[in-house]
């Protein structure tokens, strides 16, 4: 008996031995990593970052580019709290980011900071699939950054490779060549079957006098450019030559929808850049003819419902616009602007299942919030408790935001060469980095929270609203 226990013993243990032998096969880790890949791809981000404590296997497969690619086209829409309100508060040279509507502390409102003084006086412009692009002034060189907040320490500054323009004749001084010609960011994109991410861009000129006239010439906007990033020995490209030029200034709110770009373009037209196609289609504004010599028509482009949305405002009345996939506009509602409000803007629009909510500010700097019912076309003006009101310039609205692994290292064509260490550091919430110097730290801290405190007071408002139609 002992020695048959023995031998049985002894066999187990040659049988386990087999078994680890075969587990740590190549064939067989491979198709282990496969499955691993394959369902972890199917997590939420947030999950998917969570996972990578298992173990430095798990790290380093959910690190790797080939899982961030799976994981983009796998992974199910980001878990984010609704309503959410994205955005960005910027003061001096930070830029941080945040999501309302989970609580400041809860795990629900991500935040990470940018303080750089590298990436002083730029800009919001808008988002693609997760990615944060600003923009810098557009003196040259043109520059820019792609930054994932959903990674920390995650962002790649973009240099613009110069734009010959010595054979271009001045448009706004005939008898002088070349102009002083300047190049715009107006927005990164993604193609879905091209797979590549592109910046649209802007070429100017800019005045050496600005005429003095019943309508003074600020730029004089001369082309639209592409150009794809993660390319070796990539230029800028023309799209199309804007026909006659465009007297002022081309209105930078851009809006990255499903493969498009939209931006508004001189008083009444909407252009539309397909990222795939490099085509660009133009989309006049309700109601209304082209004119370039008049005065800028007074609209605002947002998005609402994942669709580019149009708010008019004549003065009188403010109509709300809803742009199908066609490119056709559906009017939404329509309502008579108070007595006391001088010409709104529109700096967002809520689709509350059933009830728009329309944050306006005017040229004084007041806030109102209304909510328009569809069904009963009743508006309301609903109480703001909050009244410490940031400035408009303090923050920028996110359309559209998603959390995603996306690198903007994988999109200029630059991958880390110690991606598990860089990985290792990746969270969803936190902050990363603090400014140098004490006084500007606390201007930061105060201005941020100023903003993140008001955004946080919308979000029950919406919530109400939100409740208060599905009950009906």
């Amino acid at each position: 008996m002992g020695k048959r226990a023995g031998e049985t013993a002894g066999q187990d243990t040659a049988t386990r031995k087999r078994k680890r032998k075969s587990t740590d096969d190549a064939t067989g880790a491979a198709i282990c990593d496969d499955v691993v890949d394959d369902i972890f791809a199917r997590l939420p981000t947030r999950a998917a970052v969570a996972s990578m404590v298992l173990s430095k296997h798990h790290r380093r497969l959910i690190c790797s580019p080939e899982f961030r690619s799976l994981h983009f086209r796998l992974s199910p829409p980001a878990p984010l709290p609704h309503p959410h309100i994205a955005y960005v508060a910027t003061v001096s040279t930070f830029h941080s980011f945040h999501v309302a509507g989970g609580g400041i502390k809860s795990s629900n409102s991500p935040m990470r900071t940018l303080p750089d003084e590298r990436y002083f006086e730029m800009k919001y412009v808008n988002t693609c699939n997760g990615v944060v692009l600003l923009a810098g002034p557009s003196k040259p060189p043109t520059t820019c950054v792609l930054w994932n907040p959903a990674v920390a320490d995650d962002e790649k500054k973009v240099t613009i490779p110069t734009v010959d323009t010595s054979h271009y004749q001045s448009q706004l001084w005939p008898y002088e060549s070349p102009g002083d010609y300047r190049v715009s960011i107006l927005g990164l994109g993604y193609g879905r079957r091209t797979k590549a991410y592109k910046l649209l861009l802007l070429l100017w000129e800019k005045p050496r006098v600005i005429r003095i006239s019943a309508h003074p010439i600020l730029a004089y906007c001369k082309e639209l450019l592409v150009y794809t990033l993660g390319t070796v020995g990539e230029q800028p490209r023309r799209v199309t030559l804007l026909e006659q030029g465009l007297y002022g200034g081309i209105n930078q709110d851009t809006l990255y929808i499903n493969g498009t770009i939209y931006f508004p373009f001189g008083n009444s037209e909407i252009l539309a850049f397909n990222v795939d196609d490099e085509e660009v289609t133009r989309i006049d504004e309700p109601g209304s003819k082209s004119n370039r010599f008049q005065n800028p028509a007074p609209f605002e482009l947002v998005e609402m419902s994942n669709r580019p949305c149009l708010v008019k405002n004549n003065g009188r009345n403010v109509s709300l616009w809803l742009l199908t996939e066609d490119h056709m506009w559906e009017q939404r509602c329509v309502f008579k602007v108070d007595k006391y409000l001088s010409y709104p803007q529109t700096r967002v629009v809520w689709n509350c299942s059933g009830a728009l909510v329309l944050y306006l500010y005017d040229y004084y700097g007041d806030v109102n919030l209304f909510s328009y019912d569809v069904a009963t076309k009743k508006l309301l003006k609903e109480n703001l408790s909050y009244h410490s009101m940031p400035e408009v310039s303090d923050y920028a609205l996110c359309w559209g935001y998603m959390p995603t692994l996306v690198s903007p290292g994988s999109i200029v064509g630059e991958l880390s060469p110690d991606e598990d260490g860089r990985c290792s550091r990746i969270r969803m919430v936190g902050i990363s980095g603090k400014p140098d110097n004490e006084q500007d730290r606390k201007n930061w801290q105060m201005t941020a929270l100023n903003t993140i405190r008001f955004m946080e007071s919308l979000i029950p408002i919406l919530e109400k609203l939100s409740k208060t139609q599905d009950a009906v």
